[in-house]
């Protein structure tokens, strides 16, 4: 989890680098003691004013398919919603990579996958 915390932490510093409004949805839920996104697959949730659309966005590490998945299996009927009602959909997927071929200093890299609806099974 703690892993997954960072990755949000990472995604909101660069949103607020850019002055994006956003709010974090993921929450602790004490009584089923995990965490909860909201919608099941909004960790933070972001408002472009520029292109004038309300993005939903996934953080992760490098395990893209299992986010993938997840979207397209148990959250799919409220991604697919959320779609519908003209939101966006991202996976932001942090890896960390070295600055300079044998060096050892590292830096952050995202990787940001759009979700559309052509992204779900046509039989949901």
């Amino acid at each position: 989890m703690a892993n997954k915390t960072k990755s949000v932490q990472r995604t909101c510093a660069v949103l607020r680098e850019q002055e994006i409004r956003y709010e974090i949805r993921e929450k602790w839920n004490q009584y089923s003691r995990k965490r909860q996104d909201g919608h099941g697959f909004i960790d933070v949730e972001a408002l472009y004013l520029d292109r004038k659309q309300i993005v939903g966005i996934q953080c992760c590490g490098t395990d893209i398919q299992p986010h993938i998945r997840k979207m397209q299996g148990t959250c799919a009927a409220a991604a697919k919603d959320w779609l519908k009602c003209g939101g966006g959909i991202e996976i932001w997927a942090w890896r960390r990579l070295k600055k300079k071929r044998g060096g050892k200093a590292f830096r952050w890299d995202c990787k940001i996958i759009p979700i559309t609806l052509q992204d779900f099974p046509k039989s949901l």
